[in-house]
């Protein structure tokens, strides 16, 4: 195999790795959100509840571009204001991190 080969699929690797680490990440996120949930049901009633769906309420606003974090923030953060920067976000979007940048982004903005 040539040099060029090599990098090209270790590219190609480090891609699919990078989309399955955010993947995981995400899968994460809902995790923790599920464990909230069940926790403060727990607290509330004394019971313990399995299996049940996470209420749209109590999932976590996640987004898949910089633009889409942007968008949520405005829409749903009172106090923030988002200036003229969705030109910006979309270029951060062309890149390969893009969509982890973004669900990061709703990450920081939520905590």
């Amino acid at each position: 195999m040539q040099v060029g080969e090599q990098r090209d699929q270790l590219q190609k690797e480090l891609e699919l790795a990078m989309l399955e680490a955010d993947l995981a990440a995400t899968d994460a996120d809902e995790a923790r959100a599920r464990v909230r949930c069940l926790e403060q049901r727990l607290a509330a009633s004394g019971d313990y509840l399995a299996g049940i769906p996470i209420p749209d309420t109590e999932r976590p606003a996640s987004a898949s571009s910089c633009v889409q974090a942007l968008e949520l923030a405005e829409a749903h953060l009172d106090l923030v204001v988002i200036g003229d920067t969705l030109d910006a976000a979309d270029e951060l979007d062309q890149h390969l991190k893009g969509a982890m940048w973004g669900r990061r982004a709703c990450q920081a903005l939520r905590t």
